[in-house]
């Protein structure tokens, strides 16, 4: 894995590349939730490089490396942008494309996907445990948050994420991690949600999507995502379960299930 900051949209932004060292048959664009940031990928990472996969992934302004104001969301057009940059800069390789997004970052994947702003072709794209659509279910208006910089707990709880131990000491010793985000952020993701609530797949050449969720998530109505997701992306559209009860299925025990299924199902799609 490489580590470095580059200039992306006039923001300072940590890439992460994990390569393989031989042949490469597909790339993944990884798009980190709110709490994480890209390094919580890197177990995964490692181990789709051994199948050929080269993994590329950023920290979104003021997340892990990425220098900039924590726990805030200064505008969602301007993330949609610079991740578009990103991605356009990168895509150099004739492979086949897949975006990954875990929970939140689902959610930015669609947004970027949707913006038409990307120069190349994304194949496929697959969300674990997205909480799609969650802000459109309030009742509350969440316009009023529009500029509020008043930071709210995420009250995420190690144990929602993880069952493994050394998982659990990695997040509770993880300084980089977001603990609150301001009430302005939670407008932002609002915004964000209408832009993919009123795409149109028709309009696009996504050859599948896949929706990766565990059984049981403490963080997330995975049967109410679900059906969000398969109105998006319709007759496109898999959806597939773990069997595991807490939110992060990247540090669970079943790991090398995941990525495994993952790939399968990658290569699955490269043949379409």
């Amino acid at each position: 894995m490489d580590i470095y900051i580059d200039t992306i949209n006039g923001e300072n932004i940590a890439i992460y590349e994990w390569k393989p060292e031989g042949e490469v048959r597909d790339i993944v664009y990884y798009f980190h939730g709110t709490q994480s940031y890209s390094l919580w990928f890197n177990d995964v990472a490692n181990q789709m490089v051994k199948e050929g996969v080269y993994v590329i992934s950023i920290d979104r302004v003021g997340c892990g490396y990425s220098p900039g104001e924590r726990e805030h969301i200064k505008d969602i057009d301007e993330t949609i942008t610079l991740y578009a940059e990103f991605v356009n800069r990168y895509s150099h390789w004739d492979v086949p494309i897949t975006f990954i997004g875990q929970s939140f970052g689902g959610a930015i994947s669609l947004g970027v996907y949707f913006s038409n702003k990307l120069e190349c072709v994304v194949d496929n794209i697959v969300l674990v445990t997205s909480y799609l659509g969650k802000l459109h279910r309030l009742d509350e208006c969440v316009s009023v948050y529009n500029g509020d910089k008043t930071k709210k707990s995420l009250n995420f709880k190690t144990l929602d994420f993880t069952d493994v131990n050394r998982y659990i000491r990695f997040i509770d010793n993880d300084p980089l991690k977001w603990d609150s985000i301001t009430n302005h952020s939670i407008y932002q993701s609002y915004l964000l949600e209408e832009r993919y609530l009123k795409a149109d797949i028709n309009k696009f050449n996504l050859k599948q999507a896949l929706y990766l969720y565990p059984e049981l998530d403490p963080l997330v109505d995975v049967n109410y995502a679900k059906e969000i997701f398969n109105k998006i992306f319709k007759n496109r559209s898999e959806t597939q379960s773990i069997p595991f009860d807490r939110h992060f299925v990247w540090f669970s025990s079943y790991i090398d299930e995941v990525t495994d299924r993952i790939i399968s199902w990658i290569r699955r799609c490269d043949e379409y």
